[in-house]
């Protein structure tokens, strides 16, 4: 008796050890303090997801400023995946048609603000992200800056495989049964 309920707390203890490995993890941030746009040149970020990461959204909170003659509608950010998925945040209509997330940002300069999230749970494989901030139209020269703010891709890392838990698992339970059929013997 005493075996089986040895056995049996050492299969929860396992259980609540695997599942407390997993966790939210932070692929890639681009930091947009600063950053200018201009519609005549979109401005590519790149960054690699050295693990196999299964990502789960993209998350932003910022303020934009749009210099006249340029509107907040025309400000776009597109994330690319390693495997070639992309998603658009904008203003339906200007920056995008229909965009995956419209910020609502008016046909007008001033500036604007936005924070939000877009789940794309999914795996999307190793390599490299790009997160590209454009404008819809050129109105030469600079047309906005962000004053301040931040773009994040978060995920789950990959749940290692517990294999020294899973065969000291198999073997504790084979040692338990080898006990189990030794003590009939004996009685």
């Amino acid at each position: 008796m005493t075996i089986q309920k040895r056995t049996a707390g050492l299969l929860l203890t396992a259980s609540f050890a695997l599942s407390s490995l997993a966790h939210a993890d932070v692929i890639g941030a681009l930091v947009l303090d600063g950053l200018q746009t201009d519609g005549a040149s979109p401005a590519t970020f790149t960054f690699e997801d050295t693990l196999p990461h299964d990502a789960t959204d993209i998350t932003w909170d910022f303020t934009f400023e749009a210099i006249s003659p340029s509107w907040g509608s025309e400000l776009g950010i597109n994330v690319t995946a390693p495997d070639g998925s992309s998603w658009t945040l904008g203003t339906d209509g200007n920056a995008c048609g229909p965009c995956d997330f419209n910020f609502g940002f008016t046909d007008n300069a001033g500036i604007f603000s936005s924070a939000g999230s877009l789940d794309i749970t999914g795996s999307y494989g190793l390599g490299f992200w790009d997160i590209t901030l454009f404008e819809s139209f050129d109105d030469a020269g600079i047309d906005g800056q962000f004053l301040q703010g931040v773009i994040l891709v978060n995920g789950t890392p990959p749940v290692p495989a517990p294999e020294p838990a899973t065969l000291w698992l198999l073997g504790s339970g084979l040692i338990a049964l080898g006990a189990l059929r030794r003590r009939r013997r004996t009685v």
